[in-house]
């Protein structure tokens, strides 16, 4: 499988001031590129509507889940869920809250990998610290 993470990993999204969490999952390459190109177009979109639908179908691609009190996830009420300005504050978030949520797990799994790498090098060379030197007879 190409991507670094699992596909199905999600993060969360607290949209400012609100107590909506949205959930999404991590994006290939191409799919990055697609959402990043649907947010782009709705920036030179003059009719807000169409704008709105455009960051709407964006927002969609990635979108896996919502924490909202009372309401249970559906994508396509995604419209009664979210305001213009929920929507402009994830056209210019998102991707970027994503990347670094990748590199942060990436880093994560890294230094795991490197902490247990010393542990398994320190066990096998036979090497001891002070506080685990063996007492003597």
């Amino acid at each position: 499988m190409g991507l670094a993470i699992d596909p199905d990993q999600t993060f969360e999204f607290p949209l400012t001031g609100k107590q909506t969490v949205l959930v999404f999952r991590f994006l290939t390459a191409r799919e990055w590129l697609q959402v990043s190109r649907m947010f782009d177009e709705s920036f030179t979109i003059e009719d807000n509507a169409k704008a709105l639908e455009k960051m709407l179908e964006a927002i969609k691609a990635p979108l896996v889940d919502w924490q909202i009190e009372g309401k249970p996830y559906d994508p396509s009420e995604l419209d009664n869920v979210l305001t213009y300005a929920d929507a402009v504050e994830l056209r210019h978030n998102l991707l970027a809250k994503m990347t670094i949520e990748e590199h942060d797990r990436k880093n994560s799994v890294r230094q795991l990998q490197s902490a247990s790498q010393s542990s398994v090098a320190t066990a096998t060379t036979g090497s001891m610290t002070a506080g685990t030197q063996q007492a003597k007879p």
